[in-house]
């Protein structure tokens, strides 16, 4: 699932006190809405869980991303963020219109190197991003395949694949709808037109996010019913 990505993060506008009028934040926010409906679909499984995999776990501090975010113009994205923080994100599945079914089995290629997908589950449940559960529990958990490639031009190192597009038309991603969870990167264009409009000065910074997603705490009630 992919969530929609915030191109403009930054302008002046957000430093000061006054409201922008509604035609700008329309303009600069219109991937709210689309948020604020895929937060508010629900699955329809019903999961019994470990304690252990009912706490948030996130390097993320819901009070820094609070006060970082004080003064910003979209009063609820800024609630949708801090919210999602500290109770966890909810990934958009509607269970009313999609069952989805879980993989028998992992992809060919994690059963030949099985490797990366092991030392992957070791490192998840050391920070508790992931919980083992017991057999006898997992009535209304889907379960999702692995898949491994290996990286481009780093000899020895894998990339993960947790494919939730599987099995087709039954998957979690079949599940959220493609028009709330968009994803548009910012182009070089774009880039170009706003150092155009800064002048001369402007600055430039490429920010590269280790495990950024792993990063973003998913609310219990659907994360775990995945995975």
């Amino acid at each position: 699932m992919h969530a929609p990505v915030i191109t403009e993060f930054t302008d002046s506008t957000h430093t000061q006190d006054r409201e922008p009028e509604r035609s700008d934040r329309m303009a600069m926010y219109t991937y709210t809405s689309d948020l604020t409906q895929l937060e508010a679909c629900r699955t329809n499984f019903i999961c019994k869980l470990p304690e252990q995999a009912l706490e948030i776990v996130t390097p993320l501090v819901a009070q820094a991303w609070e006060d970082a975010l004080a003064k910003h113009p979209d009063k609820e994205f800024r609630h949708y963020v801090i919210q999602g923080i500290r109770q966890g994100f909810h990934i958009g599945f509607d269970g009313t219109g999609c069952r989805a079914k879980g993989a028998e089995r992992n992809m060919q290629s994690a059963m030949v190197n099985p490797g990366p997908v092991e030392e992957y589950l070791k490192e998840e449940a050391g920070t508790g991003r992931v919980s083992e559960l017991n057999p006898s529990e997992d009535q209304g958990i889907v379960v999702n395949r692995f898949g491994v490639i290996p990286k481009r031009g780093q000899a020895g190192r894998w990339r993960l694949i947790l494919d939730l597009s599987y099995p087709p038309g039954r998957s979690v991603n079949d599940g959220i709808s493609r028009e709330l969870s968009s994803l548009h990167y910012v182009s070089v264009d774009t880039a170009i037109q706003r150092v155009l409009e800064l002048g001369a000065g402007a600055l430039l910074a490429k920010i590269d996010i280790a495990q950024a997603y792993r990063n973003v705490p998913v609310h219990p009630v659907t994360g775990h019913c995945w995975e």
